[in-house]
């Protein structure tokens, strides 16, 4: 009779410990999807555009125009559009598969600069419409745009978008 309850308790502690074991492999894997989660919470939206697929940003018209190329804080479209988006302003779309965006190691205001020197003709669009005209000067939070008829400072918290009329990026990048 021992012999058989020693059998039982034996079976017994057995199945408790896969138990155990199972419960702890369970609680592992939790924690570490919990992990991936809170990973994946803490990207920034540049990182995730240049490590999908293809982006495109939807425009305030209601179109949508293929992102070429992602900055620390813009983006922008390409040579076939020529613009340069705010990315703390865009909405963008993101596809599962095709090419991503270039990723570009510059910032909003280094792209401004660099155009701002070329003197490029741009139309920006901003919190008080549109303002057309040669890019004359990028400061550290401003840009100056020299229109027909006036110079308009136009705040970088107050530009969503650039188009380049003449005188894009491709030609001084």
């Amino acid at each position: 009779m021992q012999n058989s309850t020693d059998r039982g308790l034996d079976n017994l502690l057995l199945d408790l410990g896969a138990q155990l074991e199972s419960a702890g492999r369970r609680d592992e894997e939790e924690a570490a999807t919990d992990l991936a989660f809170s990973l994946s919470q803490d990207r920034l939206l540049a990182d995730t555009l240049r490590r999908g697929g293809a982006v495109a940003v939807l425009t305030p018209g209601g179109g949508r125009l293929p992102v070429a190329a992602v900055g620390d804080d813009f983006l922008w479209t390409g040579p076939h559009s020529e613009q340069v988006f705010r990315l703390d302003y865009a909405v963008l779309t993101q596809a599962d598969r095709g090419e991503p965006p270039a990723g570009w190691s510059l910032s909003f205001i280094q792209i401004l600069r660099l155009l701002a020197r070329a003197g490029a003709a741009v139309e920006v669009q901003c919190d008080a419409g549109i303002a057309a005209g040669q890019l004359r000067a990028s400061a550290r939070d401003f840009v100056v745009i020299e229109t027909s008829a006036e110079r308009r400072v136009v705040a970088h918290g107050a530009l969503r978008t650039m188009r380049l009329v003449k005188g894009g990026l491709e030609g001084v990048l």
